[in-house]
């Protein structure tokens, strides 16, 4: 969710900024197959709770390699996110399906702007993130072998691709 509110935040202040990144993140508005999924999991939430929602919404976010490969990682990480309260859960997934679409405010971002993009990633269709790439004057594209939480599944390339971008840009 930290792409979205970044986008508003350079939306409503683009002064402040000097370049932008989105991690595994787009600036569209959900389609209506996307929003009706929003609200199946909103009545999942309140049926089931989201501790049940969390555990089987995260086998998607990461790569299957990951999972594999990183099996208490994985679960832990799960374990610390279902701490969480069912309002939170609710909140954070009408907020998303609710978000304006911010293709344009991409579009006049001064800065350059850092995608990184998931290979594994099922949360955003590859062709969708190629697609938000083009929006921006000045972009750098990075695709990595992860799923859409990159952050967690490879923290080392993540800070290598941010420090580079930062010093080479900012």
């Amino acid at each position: 969710m930290g792409g979205y509110v970044a986008l508003a935040f350079a939306k409503r202040y683009p002064e402040m900024l000097s370049g932008l990144g989105l991690l595994h993140s787009h600036p569209f508005e959900d389609d209506e197959p996307k929003k009706a999924s929003r609200e199946r999991a909103l009545e999942f939430v309140k049926e089931n709770g989201s501790k049940r929602y969390i555990k089987e919404l995260f086998q998607g976010l990461f790569s299957d390699a990951f999972k594999n490969n990183h099996s208490d990682r994985f679960n832990e990480f799960i374990s610390r996110c279902s701490e969480g309260c069912d309002t939170t859960v609710i909140q954070a997934i009408q907020a998303m399906r609710c978000r304006p679409d911010h293709a344009e405010t991409l579009k006049h971002v001064k800065g350059p702007v850092l995608f990184i993009i998931g290979k594994s990633d099922t949360t955003i269709a590859f062709t969708r993130s190629l697609e938000m790439a083009l929006l921006p004057e000045r972009a750098q594209v990075e695709i990595r072998n992860c799923g859409h939480m990159g952050i967690i599944e490879d923290p080392l390339m993540l800070s290598d691709v941010l420090k580079t971008f930062l010093i080479k840009n900012i």
